[in-house]
């Protein structure tokens, strides 16, 4: 494998290269030195090419909105000043954002081949959280800091970005989703710097304009950058169609502390593989059995497609947490099996204490 700029390249014996020791040490170093890391072959081309036919059929098929009808209010208020948010959506007219997207978890079976990358982003994620090998240049002892709590990571978002919009993003942080890593895998193929679409990074500090580098969207390419004011960061206009797939990994801690932080677990997170949900838990100094309840409503709403929001009143989930013998007086997992209790408190937060 070589260092390029941050970029890291090269297969090693049949396996990837970054799935190891040595491999895991350069990554770490770039992001320590440089704050993002671009790694080229990141996954098997039939993997990535099953990627790409997913997204593709994914925004053919309907199940892409676009970005500007997400959020608007929040981010420019009420008024859309000076239309940033091109809300009659013209042909290549200016907008902040450009891009038309949909979350897919891993278990959706509208894009199931999602979890391919999700497992590889995983298994990097998990190796530098966990890097014991140094690198003589440093880096790794940074790196394991910021990802020693991160144990849980987003549902995956698929985007595209079109050619006939000229479709962008208006530089921003991702430090408003609460994330510590953003994980890019772009599925381009052919693509030149006439193309443009470039993902630009930025020197650190939200109102930075100094260009740091400029990441051309390469099919199999995976860029890692940190998700705060480290890495300002936009989409420049495209002149060809564009698609790539997010990740962001985020910390484990407050994800307990309200219904709607709970609700968001359930219904948008996933444990990093390999660990378990009940395991993830653990890590943040909550007790196994109430771990373990929580893991069970997750997979719950896995096996049914359900709508985390409306747990309340669920009685099949009631039923599905007695027959995996949940004690409805205790919360401890009993092997007789029991009544599944109430699950919230009366303001509808769960009952799970660290």
């Amino acid at each position: 494998a070589k260092t390029v700029g941050g970029t890291e390249q090269g297969q090693k014996h049949g396996q990837s290269w970054w799935d190891s020791a040595a491999g895991g040490s350069l990554i770490a170093r770039s992001l320590g030195e440089n704050c993002f890391a671009i790694i080229d072959d990141f996954l098997d081309v039939e993997e990535m090419n099953k990627l790409l036919v997913s997204s593709v059929g994914l925004f053919e098929g309907g199940a892409m909105k676009q970005g500007n009808t997400d959020g608007a209010s929040t981010y420019w208020g009420e008024d859309n000043a000076g239309d940033f948010l091109n809300a009659q959506n013209e042909k290549q007219k200016w907008g902040a954002w450009g891009n038309h997207k949909v979350f897919i978890g891993d278990a959706d079976g509208r894009a199931p081949e999602v979890a391919l990358l999700t497992a590889a982003t995983d298994r990097l994620v998990s190796r530098l959280r966990d890097l014991t090998d140094e690198h003589p240049a440093g880096g790794g002892a940074v790196v394991r800091e910021r990802l020693a709590k991160t144990d849980f990571r987003e549902h995956a978002m698929i985007a595209t970005y079109r050619a006939a919009d000229r479709g962008r993003y208006l530089r921003h942080t991702d430090i408003g989703r609460h994330g510590v890593l953003t994980a890019l895998y772009y599925l381009n193929e052919g693509w030149s710097s006439e193309d443009r679409g470039q993902l630009r990074l930025y020197w650190p500090g939200h109102h930075n304009t100094k260009v740091r580098h400029d990441v051309e969207p390469l099919g199999n390419r995976l860029l890692l950058f940190w998700s705060n004011e480290d890495c300002p960061h936009e989409v420049v206009p495209t002149m060809k169609d564009r698609y790539a797939i997010t990740v962001w990994y985020v910390q484990g801690k407050d994800l307990l502390k309200n219904s709607s932080s709970f609700f968001n677990l359930l219904g948008n997170l996933h444990a990093v593989q390999p660990l378990s949900m009940a395991q993830a838990l653990s890590r943040m100094g909550y007790d196994a059995s109430q771990a373990r309840r929580v893991e069970l409503i997750a997979r719950f709403l896995g096996e049914s497609g359900g709508d985390a929001s409306g747990l309340q009143d669920d009685d099949a989930l009631m039923a599905y947490l007695s027959e995996h013998g949940i004690c409805s007086l205790c919360g401890e997992h009993s092997s007789e099996g029991a009544v599944i209790g109430e699950p919230y408190t009366s303001d509808g937060s769960p009952q799970l204490v660290p």
